[in-house]
């Protein structure tokens, strides 16, 4: 049972490593590309998130406040472990 579960242990810890390096992937797209991947258009001619060619401002709010936490996180783990790292070589 003990290997059994160490299996799959392992199995979600990359799924979840993919998942981290797929949702940093697309928020760094979206700065790049200046539109989220579920933005649409209303009825009233605005769009929702905002796209970066048409209101800049209230893209990158939006975006800071969406991307920013998750961004963070992933600069502090890869600070921590390049020192943990460094500190071992």
């Amino acid at each position: 049972m003990t290997l059994l579960s160490n299996i799959f242990g392992y199995a979600w810890t990359v799924a979840l490593l993919i998942g981290w390096v797929i949702v940093t992937y697309m928020f760094v797209q979206v700065a790049i590309k200046g539109r989220f991947w579920s933005w649409r258009r209303k009825a009233n001619g605005k769009t929702w998130p905002p796209v970066r060619a048409e209101t800049p401002v209230r893209f990158w709010v939006v975006w800071f406040f969406m991307a920013g936490p998750f961004l963070f996180i992933t600069l502090m783990l890869v600070v921590g472990l390049s020192a943990s790292l460094a500190e071992r070589f």
